[in-house]
């Protein structure tokens, strides 16, 4: 599997973030917003960590917009690909990466463990989470029945992702698929919409797929906003996200 998709950043968000980097759970982590809400938003990133201001950037819109406390924690304890001078050009072996830091069951533990601390630090709060790329599969699998299932998952152009990841969906997910992308092809995006036809469809778990139309892989969050065409749909997903949470968060 080629992962060269995954590398590519269009532009910079030019905002400047607004939260701040503390520790949580021993790990770096972006915290914007209101802390006090009985909303709060986990953003499971892509292999650009926490360092790519883009996301960090993503993360204070959604602040504002929800009305939550959104957190972005390091999944990859400093490691990164914007740390590993990947921006500047330096190779990186994905395959390697993605044998350390699994976005599948090693990376299930650290979310799962992660939405526990928000419960601490936000007792009743409504909780979404969103991932993007790398991030996505630990969506999914935190909106499973579980003691720590969140009240609403989302992902952007997920990879190492199967259909049958989403036949235990218990709460409402949003999943927003481009047209070109070689992390969840067609063929894959069709089946996973057959599983979620069959199996969430008669449970009332309700479920929406967006198929958007001539963008790529990682545009959600690493698009090249000075083209017009992918700052239309960079606003878009981020608009889709921004209603999904405010209406299954209150």
């Amino acid at each position: 599997m080629s992962f060269s998709c995954c590398l590519k950043v269009g532009s910079f968000a030019k905002g400047t973030p607004k939260g701040s980097i503390e520790k949580i759970d021993g790990k770096d982590t972006y915290i914007t917003g209101d802390r006090s809400s009985k909303a709060a938003i986990l953003i499971v990133h892509d292999v650009f960590g926490i360092s790519l201001v883009n996301t960090k950037v993503l993360a204070d819109k959604y602040a504002a917009a929800v009305g939550a406390a959104v957190y972005l924690p390091d999944f990859f304890e400093g490691n990164d690909f914007v740390q590993q001078g990947v921006l500047e050009g330096k190779k990186v072996d994905v395959p390697a990466f993605i044998g350390q830091y699994s976005p599948r069951e090693a990376a299930w533990e650290k979310t799962q463990a992660f939405v526990g601390e928000i419960r601490k630090l936000q007792p009743g709060a409504k909780i979404g989470a969103v991932g993007f790329c790398w991030g996505a599969t630990s969506c999914l699998k935190l909106g499973e029945d579980g003691p720590n299932k969140v009240d609403a998952v989302a992902f952007c152009h997920p990879s190492v992702i199967e259909a049958t990841d989403f036949s235990n969906l218990a709460t409402p997910g949003l999943f927003i698929c481009p047209e070109h992308d070689q992390m969840f092809p067609e063929e894959k995006r069709n089946a996973a919409w057959e599983v979620a036809k069959s199996t969430l469809g008669p449970k009332k778990v309700f479920t929406s797929f967006v198929y958007v139309a001539g963008l790529t892989h990682g545009y959600a969050i690493k698009g090249d906003d000075e083209d017009e065409f992918t700052a239309i749909g960079m606003q878009h997903a981020a608009n889709l996200v921004i209603s999904h949470f405010s209406m299954f968060l209150k």
